[in-house]
């Protein structure tokens, strides 16, 4: 990411910034909704490959890629919060502020009612003339909106920029060629955005319980061209191996019971008090019903479903 040059003042905003929001912890930032607009190009500029040039093949046809000076684009608003992506907009003129507040309420209002309901939250806008213009301000004060402060050229803080450049990746490799394309393939890419790629793109914000030493910064790797889906990542958990074989054992073993209690009820082996199987079913029934619960569990971690992880399964060490 091109970052703009800080002055003093903008530095020390920055650190107060940070010491302000550095105890916060991953529920407090669950709270907050993050939002930027960014803009798309048809061609992406110096983004693609580069190679080593030879005296005298500066001109040479295979070593010079064509560009397109003012390629064709769109910017694009978007929204974001730890449960989800919210309902992106395409703009269409330049974005001042009754652009803007038109936006918010077109596409964040919903998007907050539909994530939050009844709930508190906190937007996130960077100071963009149109976000910090004065009628803009009165239009949170009367929506009753909490907006996160924030410190000017700060665009590395908010967590959708991320986000961007992963759909950016993406739709890169699918190389559109016409703006109707490059439309269709970024509302195709963001209606894709899934809970692991939500928590790649800022996992000590994001994901719940996690602090700042669990986090590994992985290095940009030479041909990631500035992006890597997983810019942030945590160790992944502990798979319970124990855990789940003991679940599997007691799933087993519950379904025996169970079964063979059923026979003996039905008549289908015989023998002289029938009735007094009912034991047996009820001690299969608490047998089995942990078993599956805690196979069910691994089962739906293993395959990524959100909400469910290995960590959620007790585990008996090593």
């Amino acid at each position: 990411m091109v970052k703009p040059m800080l002055n003093k003042k903008q530095m020390q905003k920055r650190l107060k910034w940070a010491k302000q929001h550095g105890e916060w912890t991953a529920e407090d930032w669950q709270k907050v909704v993050f939002s930027d607009e960014s803009r798309f190009c048809i061609s992406f500029g110096d983004q693609g490959p580069r190679v080593w040039l030879r005296g005298g093949e500066t001109y040479n046809h295979e070593c010079v890629k064509r560009s397109v000076k003012f390629p064709q684009s769109v910017m694009v608003w978007g929204c974001m919060s730890a449960r989800g992506v919210g309902k992106l907009c395409f703009l269409k003129k330049t974005v001042n502020a009754a652009v803007y507040q038109d936006v918010l309420e077109t596409f964040l209002i919903p998007t907050v009612e539909e994530q939050f309901g009844e709930e508190d939250f906190i937007f996130q806008q960077d100071l963009a003339p149109a976000h910090a213009a004065k009628s803009t301000k009165d239009w949170f004060t009367r929506k009753q909106l909490e907006v996160l402060a924030w410190p000017a050229n700060s665009p590395d803080l908010n967590v959708i920029e991320n986000l961007w450049a992963i759909i950016k990746r993406k739709i890169r490799n699918r190389k559109p060629t016409k703006l109707d394309q490059l439309k269709q393939n970024i509302a195709t890419a963001w209606e894709a955005v899934n809970w692991t790629m939500l928590k790649a793109t800022r996992s000590t914000m994001l994901t719940p319980g996690a602090s700042n030493n669990k986090v590994k910064y992985s290095r940009l790797a030479a041909d990631d061209d500035g992006y890597i889906d997983l810019q942030f990542k945590r160790s992944p958990p502990k798979v319970p191996y124990k855990a789940i074989a003991l679940a599997i054992f007691l799933f087993l073993i519950g379904s025996l019971l169970i079964s063979f209690g059923a026979l003996l009820l039905s008549g289908s082996i015989e023998v002289e008090h029938p009735d007094r199987t009912i034991p047996v079913i009820i001690i299969g029934v608490l047998v089995f019903l942990p078993g599956f619960y805690h196979l069910r569990i691994a089962y739906y971690a293993s395959k990524g479903y959100r909400g469910y992880s290995f960590e959620d399964i007790p585990d008996f060490g090593d």
